[in-house]
């Protein structure tokens, strides 16, 4: 398969394009020696020194274009602490233990933190200069905990809280396909913390949806930057998966718990280890699938529905649609 090819440039980004920028240098370093990266897919470099210089943003990719790194690598050259806010556990526990791989100080206060490892990264967050770049919570977190807001007051207070991510940023749209009322919330977040940039990220959003993300976050002047996420010279079959990638492991996306269940037993019957993941599960299971899967102990493959997932490692999948490792 190819990748998506983008068709358009938008002329207004065109202040946001180079390597003349203050941060550029240090980013580009920090690019090429932690990140292990070369090349800027479309609309990364652009939307990068956009988040770097203070502005609101608005990112659509398709899924494995490269979002992550949007948010990731201006962390690592603002002082502070931005934060990341992510629907899923298991996402928020992978993105912690991939940049922890690339030595990037990044956490999370989770419920699964006991209180001895809560108390640590609240210590962390108050000290003159915190050490965590990344902070993930979800959206759930930020709504029920009064710690976790003064904390982020803290921060802000002393001029150390960068900016907030909004992963998923579909769920805060009720026109969205898989909308969370605690993420409709989250427009508190320009109330309590006005000054702060924020950044929203998702792989699949309408115009309408679009809009409407951008109303309930209170992005008023935000940047855009968007391309199609249609996909469809992706696709995937089980010999494929044997032939290219016979000790890694993805995930297939598919549309319910269902699905996830169905698509696991295909893939197990056509000899590929795999397993579900879901809201159906319970905690220790959904534990015990997280970790077999990233750890590649017997879990080639994780089906999941939008929220959900059929254990094949590093590939992403939208039901009956394989995508190869890639950038996050």
């Amino acid at each position: 398969f190819s990748k998506p090819k983008p068709t358009f440039r938008n002329p207004a980004h065109d202040r946001f394009r180079g390597f003349n920028f203050p941060h550029s240098q240090e980013m580009m370093k920090i690019f090429h020696k932690r990140f292990g990266l070369h090349q800027f897919r479309f609309n990364q470099l652009e939307s990068i020194n956009a988040t770097l210089l203070g502005e609101d943003t608005f990112i659509l990719m398709p899924t494995g274009g490269g979002k992550s790194l949007c948010y990731q690598l201006p962390a690592c050259i603002t002082p502070g602490v931005t934060v990341v806010i992510s629907p899923l556990k298991s996402l928020i526990v992978d993105q912690v233990q991939k940049l922890t791989t690339l030595d990037i100080p990044a956490t999370s206060l989770s419920g699964d933190k006991n209180e001895n490892e809560a108390a640590r990264i609240y210590m962390q967050l108050s000290r003159k200069e915190p050490i965590v770049k990344l902070l993930y919570v979800t959206p759930e977190k930020i709504s029920a905990s009064n710690k976790v807001v003064c904390a982020l007051q803290n921060l802000y207070e002393r001029a150390l809280l960068t900016r907030f991510v909004i992963d998923e940023a579909h769920c805060v749209s009720q026109w969205g396909h898989d909308f969370r009322p605690d993420y409709k919330r989250l427009h508190e977040l320009r109330r309590k913390f006005p000054n702060v940039p924020m950044m929203a990220l998702t792989a699949t959003a309408t115009p309408r949806v679009q809009k409407d993300i951008l109303n309930q976050l209170n992005m008023t002047k935000p940047q855009l930057f968007t391309m199609s996420f249609n996909r469809t010279n992706l696709k995937y079959s089980v010999d494929w998966i044997k032939k290219h990638y016979p000790r890694d492991s993805g995930i297939v996306y598919c549309l319910s718990r269902n699905d996830c269940d169905a698509m696991a037993e295909s893939l197990q019957r056509a000899g590929i280890m795999a397993l579900s993941y879901h809201a159906g599960l319970s905690d220790g299971d959904r534990e015990y699938v997280q970790t077999k899967w990233i750890n590649q102990d017997g879990c080639q493959v994780r089906s999941a529905n939008c929220c959900c997932f059929v254990c094949v490692l590093g590939h992403l999948c939208h039901h009956c649609i394989w995508d190869g490792h890639r950038q996050a």
